[in-house]
């Protein structure tokens, strides 16, 4: 298997497997009292404590969930009815994740009014949601740091900004799913010093699944939507998943200290361009925002629809997507409408994710096998 659908799940951190492992002997509840549990704790706590300093944050901010899924619902329907005095408006954009437009939904449902923000090209409007913000009463915004369709980045600092500069009591949100450890170094500690929450997922950067985290700044009183023993604080019940928590702080100490992970991840980018380029020619579109993570890139190859193109690839073995994973069941990539790209390139784009565990070697083969993709659809052509 050749594999570079990181995005939707990242092949596993083989260190954070043995973590894992290791995890697993200690099988006690670690809400328990006595010394098997207190083991079981351990392990949380120094999960915890990696994901925090990963982050740039204190360990008190640090809630685990099941997903970033759950980490994105939870904040925003705690933070709407929290901050509702401030207004009924909520902000987003289509190009968010199925977990924020769903949970938007359920909001407008109750009576909130959504706004979305413009993202043409996948490059968000900040005019426009300024204007949002100082004509209406705003209580939250949600907006990623970086788009898991086309990478591009959205500068949370900017949207600080922004709400500072209308005046706006509104929090603010980001699902930085994608952008955890991903997005340019000066921009590391961003969703710390300028959400009031953010969204994590362990499986994006080499944990397992079932597995999320929530930072909630200092200061700031959630409610739980789910509800129980009280662990985490007493934000979300429910027994910790141990093994799925120790392999997470163990990813995100690995990814945040060893700088080849994203210097490998950049590479690869850069030699998919160029043999992309040299071998599919005109045939290969790029839709590459200016400011961008380099762990997934979006192409579009002409003529040839996405579902053709995944399963050719499938049938070599290898592995992309054309959406993320959990929008692949709605039919229509919303967020690729949203950012103006065309029903044309749309209908042929693929997203291509890279990990530090791919190797230059899988590159070359999957162009080459893209080129042969371009073949098979002339041959499929000429043979109606």
């Amino acid at each position: 298997m050749i594999y570079f659908d990181n995005s939707a799940s990242a092949i596993p951190n083989p260190m954070a497997l043995e973590s894992a492992a290791e995890a697993m002997k200690h099988f006690a509840n670690p809400s328990s009292p006595h010394f098997a549990g207190l083991e079981a704790r351990g392990m949380v706590e120094e999960a915890r404590k990696k994901a925090a300093a990963a982050l740039v944050c204190s360990q008190t901010e640090i809630f685990f969930t099941s997903s970033g899924t759950e980490a994105n619902n939870m904040a925003i329907l705690s933070m709407a009815d929290k901050n509702k005095r401030a207004g009924n408006v909520i902000v987003t954009s289509h190009a968010e994740h199925p977990s924020v437009t769903e949970t938007f939904k359920a909001l407008e449902a109750k009576g909130y009014k959504a706004v979305f923000i413009p993202v043409e090209g996948g490059e968000l409007d900040y005019d426009f949601l300024e204007k949002t913000l100082k004509s209406e009463k705003v209580c939250l915004v949600s907006l990623m740091q970086a788009n898991n369709q086309n990478a591009a980045i959205t500068d949370l600092k900017e949207v600080r900004e922004a709400i500072t500069a209308a005046g706006s009591n509104a929090l603010f949100h980001s699902d930085i799913v994608q952008g955890f450890l991903k997005v340019p170094e000066s921009m590391t500690d961003y969703a710390v010093r300028y959400c009031d929450t953010a969204s994590l997922s362990a499986h994006k950067i080499g944990g397992l699944k079932g597995i999320g985290a929530l930072f909630v700044r200092k200061g700031l009183k959630l409610s739980p939507i789910i509800f129980g023993g009280g662990q985490e604080t007493g934000l979300r019940s429910g027994t910790e998943n141990v093994v799925g928590i120790a392999a997470f702080g163990t990813a995100a100490r690995l990814f945040s200290a060893d700088k080849s992970y994203r210097a490998k991840i950049t590479r690869l980018r850069e030699i998919f361009i160029e043999k992309s380029k040299d071998l599919l020619g005109e045939a290969a579109d790029f839709k590459i925002p200016k400011s961008h993570i380099d762990a997934l890139i979006n192409i579009s190859l002409k003529n040839v629809k996405s579902e053709v193109a995944m399963n050719y690839l499938s049938s070599k073995g290898i592995c992309v997507s054309s959406s993320s994973a959990c929008s692949s069941k709605a039919g229509e990539n919303t967020a690729l409408a949203a950012f103006g790209y065309g029903d044309e390139y749309n209908s042929s784009s693929l997203r291509i994710s890279f990990s530090p565990f791919n190797t230059e070697e899988e590159v070359e083969i999957l162009v080459r096998e893209l080129k042969n993709a371009l073949a098979f659809r002339i041959k499929r052509n000429k043979a109606k």
